[in-house]
């Protein structure tokens, strides 16, 4: 059964040769100058599955303050790809795209795993104040 090893926030993420980059990871706090403005955010993370299994569908949602909106990005962790160890394979996802912040407070990023939430991240959107 897939796991997941971990995940974070970041302001930049990829996926090259089977290893993760990332600026700006695991952030808890964005300070902007004004709002509604765009945010560069990144998700990602790495899964352990067994040798042989199938490959693992990995979907991360973002949901603004009140439930102002919900933003999907999903895709595939495919065991072929990754490197074995231990009778387990590794494989790591990363999403990149630009997300509204339209008000200040919380925004949750849920992380599934084969349509199972396994993971809860957060950052809080403040104005700077000049």
């Amino acid at each position: 059964m897939a796991e997941l090893d971990y995940a974070y926030v970041a302001e930049f993420a990829k996926v090259e040769g089977g290893t993760l980059s990332a600026i700006g990871a695991s952030y808890t706090a964005v300070q902007a100058d004004s709002l509604p403005t765009t945010h560069v955010f990144a998700c990602a993370g790495r899964v352990r599955l067994a040798a042989g299994e199938e490959p693992a569908e990995i979907r991360v949602r973002i949901v603004a303050p009140g439930k102002d909106y919900e933003l999907v990005a999903t895709g595939i962790v495919d065991p072929e790809s990754g490197t074995e160890y231990d009778n387990k394979v590794a494989g790591v996802f990363a999403f990149t795209n630009s997300i509204p912040l339209r008000v200040e407070g919380l925004y949750e990023v849920f992380v599934e795993i084969n349509g199972e939430e396994v993971r809860r991240l957060a950052f809080e959107v403040r104005v700077s104040q000049s």
